[in-house]
């Protein structure tokens, strides 16, 4: 469903009232970064019959002694029909479609009044909406407005969180918040930083999705050749070399009113980031061989496995383009940081690979997987589960031979070490030449001290030889 960021119903049989709280909440939300619409209704019927043509409202304001469409008939004991229609609807909605669960509703009327409406609808009802006395204060409105638009945004993304990111574990609670509240504003460009496999894209996907800024255009900057990269990202005109045979429109222009998804932005070569801060500055681009430039409005979402601040020291990333693009930076950490979320995440998986009844994990490869450093984060989780019920062949439990490969060597003890990947093999065999002094090893790498610091903190395998090398020389805390 198509949506612009943010919509409130304003809903009273009243048309000055009710145009009087729309303009109370606009006002609000003008001095603050977050796109609102909000529409007002003088009946129900109008309201459900918006709905019904595929309009989406965030929150609801409503009147809770609202007519039904007709002659006027006073404020009869009968008159909270209208505002029963829009609970029972809401009710019925949320029970249906995982996309109300999120819509936040608002009585404005007394507490003798919700008291009455309360007594006519079955079970505990008051979990289901908020209310306000219909006396309360302009500011008082809009703050409560406020709060419910935040909370509706957070329970958006909350739903449709991809396997791997748990809003309420305490490495990711402060970056889905942090999410939910940034969602809606299109000129602030995320950065999400974090090792290969944590989930950043399912994260940008997200987000894109709860904004309403569609569509979200992916581009992997690290697997399109240098050559292809800047006509691929900008599009080219026909002619403009060999092989052009037609216009072509870039990635940014096939984002235009919606989200471009820069993955692997490190890899970017400085030519193209030169192009890419222009046209984040302008929301203009230039195709190869064009002699105008074409309008591009787009919400910039970033990611990167390296360190871009090292990048930037040794010269091989722009400093402005990276203040540019980090107008906030979300780092998710890696899977080894968040034990406590491995088994449940591997549930998930289960539930989705297992059919009608999924297997569960014994305990031992429960332990196993507590135990294991996961290097490959959520995706290498996700491989391993898929694998091992294929393996498993319809047992009820996932046993330690339904493993494959290093995990099924690191259950049996046959994997003391973590196999080091090149890169931590050429950065350890400095550290081991200098006896853990990192300032020498990283003079000997050519590389800048906070790179080799970083590279170390991001290594299961380099952290634990520092932890050797320390243990066994006693070098000082400053260089291991």
């Amino acid at each position: 469903m198509k949506r612009i960021p943010i919509r409130v119903a304003v809903l009273d049989d009243l048309p000055s009232a009710a145009s009087k709280r729309k303009g109370i909440i606009e006002t609000r939300f003008h001095t603050l970064p977050t796109e609102i619409d909000v529409r007002t209704f003088e009946f129900v019927e109008e309201f459900l019959a918006e709905i019904d043509k595929g309009c989406f409202y965030d929150v609801i304001v409503s009147d809770l002694f609202m007519h039904s469409k007709g002659p006027p008939r006073g404020r009869s004991a009968r008159a909270e029909d209208g505002g029963l229609k829009i609970f029972e609807w809401l009710q019925s909605k949320r029970m249906k479609d995982s996309d109300f669960a999120r819509v936040q509703l608002l009585w404005v009327s007394t507490q003798s009044a919700v008291n009455q409406f309360a007594s006519r609808v079955k079970g505990d009802v008051r979990s289901w909406f908020n209310w306000i006395e219909d006396s309360s204060t302009p500011d008082y409105l809009a703050t409560q407005v406020e709060r419910m638009i935040e909370t509706a945004t957070s329970r958006f993304i909350d739903l449709y969180l991809p396997e791997g990111l748990t809003p309420g574990s305490p490495g990711m609670a402060p970056i889905m918040s942090n999410a939910s509240k940034i969602a809606h504003s299109k000129n602030i460009n995320i950065l999400l930083t974090g090792e290969s496999g944590v989930g950043k894209e399912h994260l940008a996907k997200r987000v894109a999705s709860a904004s309403g800024f569609q569509p979200f255009i992916p581009c992997n900057c690290s697997s399109i050749a240098e050559a292809l990269l800047e006509s691929e990202l900008f599009g080219h005109m026909k002619g403009s070399f060999t092989g052009a045979i037609a216009d072509k429109a870039g990635l940014f222009e096939l984002a235009h009113g919606g989200t471009l998804f820069l993955d692997e932005i490190g890899d970017m070569p400085l030519p193209q980031q030169a192009k890419l801060l222009r046209a984040i500055q302008d929301k203009e681009v230039w195709r190869v061989g064009a002699i105008e430039a074409r309008s591009a409005d787009f919400r910039l979402i970033s990611a990167t496995s390296k360190d871009l601040d090292a990048l930037v020291d040794t010269k091989q990333f722009r400093d402005d383009l990276l203040f540019r693009i980090r107008t906030i930076e979300l780092k998710i950490p890696p899977l080894r940081e968040r034990r406590e979320e491995i088994c449940a995440i591997a549930n998930k998986f289960l539930q989705s690979f297992g059919g009608a009844t999924p297997p569960k994990l014994s305990k031992e490869v429960e332990s196993v997987f507590l135990e294991y450093p996961w290097p490959g984060n959520v995706r290498e989780l996700e491989s391993t589960v898929n694998l091992a019920v294929a393996l498993a062949q319809g047992r009820s439990s996932i046993l330690i031979e339904d493993l494959y490969g290093k995990l099924r060597a690191f259950a049996e003890g046959k994997l003391p070490e973590l196999m080091p990947s090149a890169e931590e093999e050429t950065v350890s065999v400095m550290l081991r030449r200098y006896d853990g002094n990192r300032k020498k090893a990283a003079v000997a790498l050519g590389m800048p001290l906070r790179t080799v610091y970083y590279k170390i903190e991001h290594s299961e395998y380099l952290k634990r030889l520092a932890k050797k090398l320390k243990a066994a020389g006693g070098v000082p805390r400053e260089n291991v």
